[in-house]
């Protein structure tokens, strides 16, 4: 795979709902930002679980900016390869200012923000716990900017 020069690195904003998560989580979230920070600016928000998903939606929305291309993982998202979820992150870079890429909780994500979402991906037909996820979430933003750079990471 060849060098995608189109690609404008947009920062990343990782918004998740999560209590403390626990420490292999942590650890390989934490390796999985610093790689994926040697591409873009990157910053997560945990959001701590509310009462309702209702709650944790209007959370979520504060957090988003007008100029900000949202990606909401969600398990009715759509189905992506490696290559094209590369191409949605260059595609999101016309006109936008920031990625912000959103993980639920345990109950996922409400329908303001599903409709506020630029695109809504799907990570995998198979049901994760909000945790795991957040690490397949990172691996994949991760992936992409190894596939947009021409990094010999990516084997598919």
């Amino acid at each position: 795979a060849g060098r995608v020069d189109a690609a404008r690195a947009l920062p990343i904003r990782l918004l998740y709902v999560a209590r403390a998560p626990t420490h292999g989580v942590e650890a390989m979230a934490t390796e999985l930002e610093r790689k994926l920070s040697r591409f873009v600016a990157y910053e997560r928000v945990q959001v701590k679980p509310q009462r309702t998903v209702a709650m944790e939606d209007a959370k979520l929305r504060k957090l988003v900016r007008p100029k900000e291309y949202v990606l909401l993982f969600d398990p009715r998202g759509k189905a992506h390869t490696s290559e094209s979820f590369a191409k949605l992150l260059v595609a999101a870079s016309e006109g936008h200012d920031k990625v912000v890429a959103c993980v639920g909780g345990a109950f996922g994500v409400g329908e303001q923000l599903r409709t506020r979402a630029d695109a809504v991906v799907q990570l995998s037909p198979m049901v994760m716990s909000h945790e795991v996820a957040r690490l397949v979430a990172l691996e994949q933003l991760y992936r992409a900017w190894t596939i947009l750079r021409g990094e010999n990471y990516h084997h598919g």
